[in-house]
């Protein structure tokens, strides 16, 4: 297929809003205006956190200078390396220091947006809350993590001036059935590959998925390539074409 709606994808262009998602962006960027301390975003996996990330950073553009670091299980040090290769400034030296050095010039904030924070380092954690605090709200941290053993102690080691926002709700049946929607348009689908996403099919997809984005994307991948029950009875339901 050459493009599939529901492949696995954090390009903001494929963003659907709903309620929950528009929810935790107002939260994160007041947030990053209340406070000078690291920010987390937590919630169960699958939801879409990484997809919420990119899209923070759209949002940012203009007021901030948005860094995303995809890779979290390194050293602070190498992280600030990454994050200046990104902002393609010289990072001769120590890395450490010439993050904050260059976020206090800049005009706009730095924003490091961690994905998988579960992954980070405790040392690494405890390094980018000192950052934040050293470079005086010029560097600043939105760590993504989803709920696992080892979030708890990484949320902890990002320091007391730490603010957390919650994205835990999975999506309702109709904020489902408007999601299917959306992804297929989007993708330019043909109408032979929309017409299996009946409302009972969807019905059937948000009743299977739970709501969650990630679940709901292999069920409706697998029902595009007739491997899906709910296609087949989707399909034998319509009457045959003349």
């Amino acid at each position: 297929m050459a493009d599939d709606p529901f492949a696995p994808t954090a390009d903001p262009a494929r963003y659907v809003r709903r309620d929950a998602c528009e929810r935790a962006l107002a939260e994160l960027i007041r947030a990053l205006g209340r406070s000078r301390g690291p920010v987390a975003l937590t919630g169960p996996p699958g939801l879409g956190k990484t997809l919420l990330l990119r899209v923070l950073a759209e949002r940012l553009r203009g007021c901030a200078c948005p860094v995303h670091l995809p890779y979290p299980a390194l050293a602070a040090s190498d992280l600030c390396a990454w994050a200046l290769k990104e902002l393609r400034i010289p990072g001769d030296g120590d890395p450490e220091a010439a993050v904050v050095a260059a976020a206090r010039r800049a005009r706009r904030p730095i924003v490091l947006l961690v994905d998988e924070a579960s992954l980070l380092p405790l040392a690494t954690a405890r390094r980018l809350a000192h950052l934040c605090a050293a470079s005086r709200g010029a560097l600043r941290v939105v760590a993504a993590a989803s709920d696992a053993a080892g979030t708890s102690a990484v949320v902890a080691a990002l320091g007391p001036e730490l603010q957390e926002v919650r994205f835990h709700r999975p999506m309702s049946p109709s904020e489902t059935a408007c999601y299917v929607r959306e992804r297929l348009a989007r993708s330019g689908a043909a109408p032979a590959l929309q017409a299996p996403f009946d409302p009972l099919a969807v019905a059937r997809l948000h009743g299977e998925s739970g709501g969650v984005p990630r679940r709901l994307h292999q069920l409706a991948s697998q029902m595009l390539l007739g491997a899906h029950p709910a296609a087949g009875e989707a399909l034998s339901a319509r009457p045959p074409r003349p």
